[in-house]
Order: structure tokens, then C-alpha cells, then sequence
């Protein structure tokens, strides 16, 4: 197991994307930041936490696509509640790998009439179909075939989320 990005490098990653955010939206208007549950908690709690200027409504939908490591498709387990018409809306998630996750969360939302939708990725697998989609880190296709483990990403039997790190 090797370090991808230690604590610093996520944190420095979360500011920068903090700073496109805040640049996009006036602090009036509210945004809505939907964290991907499981994968994703660890990254959405540090980011939103630090949109405290912001007019953040926070919610939570609940996904499946992977048992272990192979992908079974996708399943919504758990929609949020919150109304998203007329408002931005970000989907933050620990990973982009297929897209197939964020692909029917970003229709799903954009049906119930948000005004926008936008993937925030921890890390993001390398396809040039998701290149404008903000995230900590890109992976270079050849590194697209590892694991990777840590800050809310499990490994086959579950665990491994609770690491501050992310390792492959």
C-alpha cells in the first residue's frame, strides 16, 4: 500500500476547490451540496465545513454500484429530501470512476429541476467526457486500473474508509 495523498495534500486540494466555489456564488444564494454516501462523507465534510460564508443546504443520498471491488451497476438506495428546483447543485463523492453513479444522480437532479448540477471528486479516473468536473485529484490513465483505499474509500471487505490518507 503507498501513499496517493497524505492529509496536506487533501486539505490544499479542498481549499482550492473551496475558492472556485465561493467564486462562483453569491454568499446569498443558496447552494445545495448533496454528500454521496458511503464513499464520499470524509471529502464532504471537510469541504462543506469550509463554506461557512456560504448558504449551504446540506443532504445525503445513499448509492450503490461496487460489492468488493466489482462493479454490480447502480442502485439508489436513499434520495435526499431537500428541494432542489431552482437551485446549483453539487454532488460530491469520494470517487469518479465509471461515471454510471454520477451520470443518473446529475439527470436525477437535473428532472427535479435544479438549476445546475456538478460532480466534486476526491479523486477522479481519467476520461475526457469529465474533464470540467472539480476534483483534489485527476489519475492518469494508466493508474485508471488500481484500487485506491482511504478517506472514505473502502477496501474489499469494507474497510479502510476511516484513513486519513488515500492510498492505491
Amino acid at each position: 500500500m503507498q501513499v496517493l495523498l497524505n492529509p496536506h495534500q487533501i486539505r490544499m486540494g479542498i481549499l482550492r476547490i473551496v475558492e472556485k466555489i465561493m467564486l462562483r456564488h453569491n454568499i446569498d444564494e443558496p447552494v445545495v451540496m448533496i454528500g454521496i454516501m458511503r464513499g464520499g462523507f470524509m471529502f464532504y465534510t471537510e469541504l462543506v465545513s469550509e463554506l461557512q460564508n456560504m448558504n449551504i443546504i446540506c443532504d445525503f443520498v445513499s448509492c450503490k454500484s461496487y460489492e468488493g471491488t466489482e462493479n454490480t451497476g447502480f442502485k439508489m438506495l436513499l434520495d435526499s429530501k431537500v428541494d432542489v428546483e431552482g437551485k446549483h447543485v453539487y454532488l460530491i463523492d469520494d470517487i469518479l470512476d465509471t461515471g454510471l453513479t454520477y451520470e443518473f444522480l446529475k439527470v436525477h437532479y437535473e428532472y427535479k429541476g435544479a438549476k445546475s448540477v456538478e460532480g466534486i471528486f476526491a479523486l477522479k479516473k481519467y476520461d475526457e467526457k469529465y474533464k470540467e468536473e472539480m476534483c483534489i485529484m485527476s489519475i492518469p490513465k494508466e493508474n485508471n486500473d488500481f484500487w485506491y483505499l482511504g478517506y472514505g474509500m473502502d477496501d474489499e471487505n469494507g474497510g479502510s474508509r476511516h484513513l486519513k490518507s488515500i492510498y492505491y
